[in-house]
């Protein structure tokens, strides 16, 4: 169970919100649309397999926004539409995760590989919360640390969905590992980029003042 925060600002998001918080329910469906840049998305935009979360603190921002803290309980399905104005409203049902064996040997040699791979990605300057890192430290369930993990990747939404449904925790583990290493692969290649446009604009600027000086050299001999 993940805790994270969120940002809500279109109005039908913020209605679903307080219409939860209103009636005690204190849970929200999140499920991703399949063009982000849809502005008011139809049940028909967004993707069927979600999670469900759990609301633990709700503020309102100076611009109008709405900051929320969220607790996944676990993913969901949705089944059909109940109404989509004022908010979205769907009928769901949980979606069971299969557990792995406690004694799978690929199992737990790929969460050993995630959490190096992840640790090393920290390490290498990626912008992720260390409590990020203690949570999958932490986390018991090879499940968990897929999860965990997925969220702080520069991944494509449709490779998320994907991961998202992939309810078999051996291949979503693979994927994931896959998808780490090709992370560190991009991390590299960014370093190399960076360190050869510092080195060609260092060049450049030495080859500034090696002409600035001849210049002067040059005005003091007349």
């Amino acid at each position: 169970h993940m805790v994270f925060p969120l940002l809500l600002g279109r109005e039908r998001s913020i209605r679903a919100l307080e219409s939860a918080v209103d009636e005690g329910a204190r849970r929200i469906v999140l499920a991703t649309q399949r063009d982000l840049l849809a502005e008011d998305p139809e049940p028909a935009d967004i993707y069927s397999l979600g999670i469900v979360a759990e609301v633990s603190s709700v503020g309102r921002l100076p611009d109008g926004m709405m900051r929320v803290t969220l607790e996944s309980v676990g993913r969901v399905r949705i089944r059909s539409w109940v109404h989509v104005q004022p908010y979205l409203l769907a009928d769901v049902v949980p979606v069971e995760e299969p557990e792995a064996g406690e004694e799978d040997t690929e199992v737990e040699a790929l969460v050993r590989t995630i959490t190096s791979e992840f640790e090393r990605l920290i390490g290498d300057g990626k912008a992720i919360p260390p409590e990020a890192l203690v949570t999958v430290l932490g986390a018991r369930e090879p499940g968990r640390v897929a999860d965990t993990v997925i969220p702080y990747l520069s991944l494509k939404v449709e490779l998320k969905q994907e991961l998202l449904e992939t309810l078999d925790v051996r291949q979503r583990l693979r994927m994931l590992a896959e998808a780490l290493f090709e992370e560190a692969r991009i991390l590299e290649v960014q370093r190399d980029i960076r360190s050869r446009v510092e080195k060609e604009v260092g060049d450049s600027q030495r080859e500034f003042i090696l002409r600035e000086q001849l210049k002067a050299i040059q005005q003091e001999l007349g």
